[in-house]
């Protein structure tokens, strides 16, 4: 307070007055905007913050009014404006405001239509803002702003060869030379500006940057998804039309195909943005979609389409984008649309394709993996055998991927679980490939209890024991080899194979273990493999052309060698039920009365040879 006290608030208002004065030099009425706007937060906490607000507003929506928008982002007068914007954007949400909330509104409706691309961007947020927290009364603009964002989105196909064509750099003599009206027609993002001139035989160069028009703004394009709904989320009666009217343009968006060269062209953040307005659009769409679905999937095709050429063309650089397309897909997969994913969902068990080939997007790998596993899980009953191997293949791998978390192995697990009765059902038509599968299967959780017995458990056990050393084989750059879970073991080319991996005994991994997760994966592999063990039992044989079963045994010896292997790693591995966590979260090993958890476990394993039963449907969303 007391530096707000050092400032005499007459100073603020001779500020406004410099604003306010037609006759005072801008790069005056510039300083005057950048003091009012760098002690703004001072100003707001005074006493006398209510009649600055009043005289302040008044002076800022004329200013807004009467200023003709500037589109050379140097110049004076645009700083002015935008610093104003800015400002309205930063006033506390209070009472006192609610009587300005109106006429604001409808300045900045204006200026979405008038002005350049950096101050819309402002405006939108203020629309936003004061809708959010005012929820003011729905009036007749409200429908003309979605007519507005309509003719956007109409023109936007018209658009599409100039986004890319016309982003080079402008080289003139003089800035007057601008042929404005041209210039902005065909402006999509920002472009620089080279001004020469001659200056005592000496050639200067000066760089300016020339600002689209909010309504060409590629920018701008993007914010305007989730202000049309936000405008149906208040308003959703009076506009459920208008968004409905959406549908057809939103379609149309997300199947614009920029071709090789603009994808590949030297301005990347043109196609970054593009790709960003086109993914803004679907997850419109992935918001209205179990209001219109009916009419959505009459126009399926056009959906499953533009998702997958989202996805080929979504620049590997920008895992954000990528990300919000997973989340968008999700949503979509969520409801009865997921049906017409059928035809084309082996493009998705394709990694290149689901999650790309960036190096910055490992860290949306369990996000698209589990958003492809919820997909298959609700389909799994209508996909084909081929299509089931590739589903197999893809979360086998990552059942031994110990770069993801325990988590999403887990889920991996649940997914192959659910498949058994797929492929079981298969084996009516083709036995002995569903049976192999069935049996690479088993080799899958197999070596999954191998691995956990032999590598994770002594680490746990050790860590919880306070041990250094945790007494695991090392090498000699001290990590720990984890060759035993190389998938390339299943000797069948059809399961990727996985990369020898190393672990560092010290402690990272160690100190993130969650004995928890690990019983629940522990427990999802016994039922998984009593599920198999089903498959097994009530899958068709191979029959000869002498209608005779080819063997007279329900399982090979490579199977039973897999079961015995079963039978001693999987021994081993339900010792994480001997790791008790007490209260205070510390971990100690030791003999410990059978929990229930551990209990329910031993009689799924006890019983998988006995009477095998499937196990029910794992949720594992």
């Amino acid at each position: 307070m007391a530096l707000i006290e050092s400032i005499p608030v007459n100073t603020f208002r001779n500020y406004l007055n410099i604003l306010n004065d037609s006759s005072a030099k801008e790069e005056l009425k510039l300083k005057a905007t950048q003091e009012l706007s760098e002690h703004f937060e001072m100003i707001i906490q005074s006493p006398a913050y209510p009649s600055f607000l009043e005289n302040s507003l008044k002076i800022f929506m004329r200013i807004l009014q009467d200023g003709e928008p500037q589109f050379i982002q140097e110049n004076t007068m645009q700083h002015i404006r935008k610093l104003i914007l800015e400002m309205i954007h930063r006033l506390p949400i209070t009472e006192s405001l609610r009587q300005h909330v109106k006429p604001i509104i409808t300045m900045m409706l204006k200026i979405l239509k008038t002005d350049n691309e950096e101050n819309v961007l402002v405006s939108l947020r203020i629309i936003i803002e004061l809708h959010k927290h005012f929820r003011p009364s729905f009036n007749p603009e409200i429908q003309l702003f979605l007519g507005f964002v309509k003719d956007i989105y109409t023109n936007l196909p018209n658009h599409l060869a100039y986004i890319f064509e016309t982003s080079s750099d402008i080289w003139i003599n003089d800035l007057k030379d601008l042929h404005f009206d041209v210039l902005l027609s065909e402006a999509y993002s920002v472009r620089t500006i080279h001004v020469e001139k001659q200056l005592d035989s000496n050639s200067q160069q000066q760089i300016y940057n020339l600002l689209p028009r909010g309504i060409l703004s590629l920018k701008v394009l993007q914010e305007l998804p989730i202000i049309v709904v936000l405008m149906y989320q208040i308003y959703k009666n009076a506009v459920h039309q208008e968004v409905a009217e959406f549908i057809p343009l939103i379609l149309t968006t997300i199947n614009l195909q920029p071709t090789i060269t603009q994808r590949n062209s030297p301005q990347k953040e043109i196609f970054v943005d593009f790709m960003g307005a086109q993914i803004k659009t679907l997850s419109f769409l992935a918001y209205i979609v179990r209001i219109f679905q009916e009419v959505v999937i009459t126009s399926s095709l056009s959906v499953t389409s533009g998702m997958l050429n989202l996805m080929r063309n979504c620049p590997k650089e920008a895992a954000h984008l990528r990300k919000e397309l997973l989340i968008a897909a999700r949503h979509i997969f969520a409801t009865d649309l997921r049906q017409k994913f059928i035809p084309s969902i082996d493009n998705l068990f394709d990694e290149d394709l689901l999650i790309g080939k960036g190096i910055t997007l490992d860290s949306i790998r369990p996000l698209a993996y589990s958003t492809l596993a919820d997909l298959a899980h609700h389909v799994r009953q209508s996909l084909s055998l081929d299509v089931l191997i590739k589903a197999v293949n893809l979360f086998s791998k990552n059942v031994h991927d110990e770069t993801l978390a325990v988590g999403i192995q887990t889920m991996s697990c649940k997914l192959l679980l659910n498949l058994v009765d797929c492929l079981r059902h298969h084996s009516e038509i083709e036995p002995q490939k569903s049976r192999a599968i069935l049996s690479k299967l088993l080799k899958v959780f197999v070596k999954k209890f191998e691995t956990i017995a032999k590598i994770q458990l002594p680490l746990i056990i050790h860590k919880c024991k306070g041990q250094s050393n945790f007494g695991a084989p090392t090498n000699t750059t001290g990590t720990v080899s984890l060759s035993l879970i190389n998938v390339a073991d299943l000797k069948d080319d059809q399961i990727s194979n996985e990369q020898t991996k190393s672990y560092g005994t010290g402690s990272q991994w160690v100190n993130s273990v969650n004995v928890a997760e690990f019983r629940s994966l522990v427990k999802t592999l016994v039922g998984g493999v009593k599920t198999i063990t089903w498959g097994f039992f009530n899958s068709k044989f191979q029959i000869s052309e002498t209608g005779l079963p080819q063997h007279e045994k329900l399982f090979s010896p490579e199977i039973l060698c897999s079961y015995i292997d079963l039978v001693h790693y999987a021994m081993e591995a339900l010792d994480i039920y001997t790791i008790n966590v007490n209260p205070n979260q510390q971990r100690t090993s030791g003999l410990i009365s059978r929990s229930k958890e551990e209990k329910e476990v031993l009689e799924h394993f006890s019983g998988i040879e006995a009477e095998p039963k499937p196990e029910s449907v794992c949720d594992f969303s």
